[in-house]
């Protein structure tokens, strides 16, 4: 798998007014992973860095800012990423950081989330979930499975428990080859509050029938319950996916108030670049993605006169 230094580490948080921050968690080339930030208030477009997070991170990290159910107050960034162990491997770790009572104090270290005996083969995605007395942090992470192929696994936990990480279900199949990290969210689609909240949406790539990765759809209807991949894929036959896509679920909506999903995945040409592309699902019972616009283009040099 790719290792890149970015990889849903992106958000805007509470800090800040009257328009947040931008957060970001980075893999720097040394291994280190370190947070940057921007003021969205002084009118200046520069990013600093504030703080290094950890040391020997094998891949990227992936970064929210979590809440907690009734309080106003800041919540905690909360970031989750794969680090080389001394021993050999790599673990999926938790690190922390109080915005509320120590703003400008250290981050935190939360603890492995993986266990000794997972071989963790790409970056992890965090999500907090409405699941739970104080609403879920949800992880999805690529490890290796019992055959040797790498399979995308969830772990849960209760971000006021001082219990480990809970090992929750397999999300890939049986047969199901993961070529690059999972990206998780919480949609509005699924059970309405009070009764559980949304599904949980993952899109994934995985060896398609042909050879070639195709990025895959898959939800989780409520807390519990088995993982239910889409019947149709995102990506066509004939795309050839590198990386690991992102989703999100926009606010072009319908008359039940659902979002659509948007997703963007690289695709290797057929000339050998990769190019970024965007695809789509309604709120429709259609299974069926939508091929939406080209996001990035092939460079072109510009020939010397």
């Amino acid at each position: 798998m790719d290792r890149p230094r970015v990889f849903a580490s992106l958000i805007q948080s509470s800090l800040g007014d009257p328009h947040g921050n931008f957060e970001a968690v980075v893999r720097l080339a040394n291994g280190e992973l370190w947070h940057y930030w921007r003021d969205n208030n002084s009118g200046s477009q520069a990013w600093a860095a504030t703080q290094s997070i950890c040391a020997g991170a094998a891949y990227a990290g992936s970064l929210i800012q979590s809440h907690f159910p009734g309080s106003k107050a800041a919540g905690n960034f909360e970031v989750v990423v794969p680090l080389n162990l001394s021993g050999g491997g790599v673990q999926l770790t938790h690190f922390w950081h109080d915005n509320q009572t120590s703003p400008g104090g250290p981050w935190q270290l939360g603890g492995p989330i993986t266990t000794d005996g997972d071989q963790v083969l790409g970056p992890g995605c965090i999500t907090q979930s409405s699941f739970g007395t104080n609403h879920n942090l949800e992880v999805i992470v690529p490890i290796k499975g019992a055959d040797g192929n790498a399979v995308l696994q969830h772990f849960w936990r209760d971000p006021l428990s001082s219990d480990p990480w809970q090992r929750g279900l397999q999300v890939t199949g049986p047969g199901d080859v993961v070529t690059g990290p999972g990206c998780i969210i919480q949609s509005t689609r699924g059970v309405s509050p009070p009764a559980g909240g949304g599904d949980l949406q993952i899109v994934v790539p995985i060896m398609g029938p042909g050879g070639q990765p195709q990025l895959r759809h898959i939800s989780r209807a409520g807390a519990t319950g088995p993982w239910v991949t889409q019947p149709t894929p995102i990506t066509a036959s004939g795309d050839v996916v590198a990386g690991g896509g992102v989703i999100i679920e926009s606010d072009f909506r319908d008359g039940s108030g659902q979002g659509n999903f948007e997703v963007l995945v690289g695709l290797r040409m057929p000339a050998g670049h990769i190019e970024v592309r965007h695809f789509w699902h309604d709120t429709s019972d259609s299974p069926a993605w939508q091929r939406g616009g080209r996001v990035t283009a092939k460079s072109r040099r510009r020939r010397r006169s």
